[in-house]
């Protein structure tokens, strides 16, 4: 943990286009292995690879759509907003552009739908493939439906897809940090040396110190 943060740390002070660069491959291989989840959970759940043919009925056996009820699905509710909570990154990235509007606009609608491509339609298919059943607390849904399809090294490939995950979400919390840090003390609400910049235009003492409480974390 040590290492990866001064690692991500390293990116966020060398440039603005440094850690933009990290934060377009990081999430690339995460959207890479998405696909292809999506991929491989729908030709079993159409039963092209499954040996018992489709397995949409997994939808609703098994008591029902909603076994639990209407407030099973309301507890759900805040647990798939705290795992969204993070899109707000794009306004503050996108004020560094060229032309903010546009690309806040642009942003936003991609947000959107990316939510809907790969968290909605990848958790449909988790519970097309997977009885609902099987799922245990505290086990990826992920790596639970691989295993379900005899896909091997399923919990390797899951971990290595979180470490990447993770290190996309360090990276742009170092960003962020810094950047609300800088704009606070602009405004006087911060000491007035967070505000200095490199040559480079990075605040480098805003990273520095957003870091820290990493460090003593």
């Amino acid at each position: 943990g040590l290492f990866l943060l001064t690692a991500m740390m390293g990116v966020n002070l060398t440039s603005t286009r440094s850690y933009g660069e990290f934060e377009f491959w990081l999430p690339s291989m995460k959207v890479a292995a998405i696909v292809a989840f999506i991929a491989i959970a729908a030709s079993y759940a159409f039963g092209l690879t499954a040996p018992a043919g489709p397995t949409f009925s997994n939808l609703t056996a098994h008591d029902g759509f909603a076994p639990s009820g209407a407030v099973a699905v309301l507890a759900g509710i805040t647990s798939v907003i705290f795992a969204l909570t993070g899109a707000e990154i794009a306004t503050i990235a996108a004020a560094e552009a060229d032309e903010p509007e546009k690309t806040i606009a642009r942003i936003t609608s991609s947000v959107a739908t990316r939510i809907l491509l790969f968290y909605v339609l990848s958790i449909f298919l988790i519970v097309s493939v997977t009885p609902w059943t099987t799922i245990t607390a505290g086990v990826s849904p992920f790596a639970t439906a691989l295993e379900h399809m005899n896909i091997p090294f399923a919990g390797t490939i899951m971990n290595a897809i979180v470490l990447v995950a993770v290190l996309s979400c360090l990276n742009s919390g170092l960003y962020v940090t810094s950047r609300v840090l800088f704009v606070l003390a602009s405004r006087g609400d911060a000491p007035k040396s967070l505000v200095a910049v490199n040559k480079k235009q990075v605040p480098v003492r805003a990273i520095l110190v957003g870091s820290l409480f990493g460090y003593l974390a």
